[in-house]
């Protein structure tokens, strides 16, 4: 089984992925994130298009990734295809291992490839734009801190994010930064005992 999770950056995919990951068994999880970063260390076009200072000992500087959202959208064009071959090759390992695959990533559904291979597609949303604006300040890769107020890192974040309304999901969570979260992803995994068994 393959299960795809995303949303905006700070909605809890992560989070959701972990809860899904205790209740599964021999599950991997595949943060999407990490490897994009790995890939962007490597990639030339990067320097190419935001200059050397986009990454400050060893680190990408994420504000001035996400600060241009044409530039972010290039770079993100650039990668892509590598991108889905990498994570094509982890879900092919795992699941000759025989293992179930939790995936998430703000921007999955645009891998096409990776997103038409999930049996589940998970969309999580947040109705709290101060918690979900602590939330990204508290797990901030930047070697910055963000100084930006709430609004502004929001607005820079979500002009990087999908227009998640063009995918079809078969299962929005609400986070309210509470125990619902993981009650709505048990409830899910309740609802689909049989699919989950059978693929295990």
């Amino acid at each position: 089984m393959i299960i795809g999770i995303t949303g905006k950056s700070g909605d809890g995919k992560t989070t959701i992925a972990h809860i899904l990951r205790n209740n599964i068994e021999k599950s991997e999880v595949i943060s999407i994130d990490l490897i994009q970063v790995a890939l962007l260390m490597k990639s030339k076009e990067l320097i190419d298009l935001y200059g050397p200072n986009i990454i400050k000992n060893n680190k990408i500087c994420f504000n001035i990734l996400l600060k241009d959202s044409v530039r972010f959208k290039k770079i993100h064009d650039i990668t892509k295809k590598k991108l889905t071959l990498i994570v094509l090759n982890i879900i092919k390992k795992h699941l000759n291992q025989n293992k179930n695959i939790i995936i998430e990533w703000v921007r999955l559904p645009e891998l096409e490839e990776v997103w038409n291979l999930c049996d589940f597609h998970i969309l999580v949303k947040s109705t709290n734009p101060e918690e979900r604006y602590n939330h990204i300040k508290s797990r901030v890769r930047d070697i910055d801190n963000i100084n930006k107020s709430m609004t502004e890192e929001l607005d820079l974040r979500d002009k990087c994010s999908l227009n998640y309304d063009n995918y079809s999901y078969d299962f929005v969570l609400i986070n309210r930064y509470d125990d619902t979260l993981e009650k709505q992803t048990k409830l899910i995994l309740s609802k689909k005992t049989n699919d989950i068994s059978n693929t295990m």
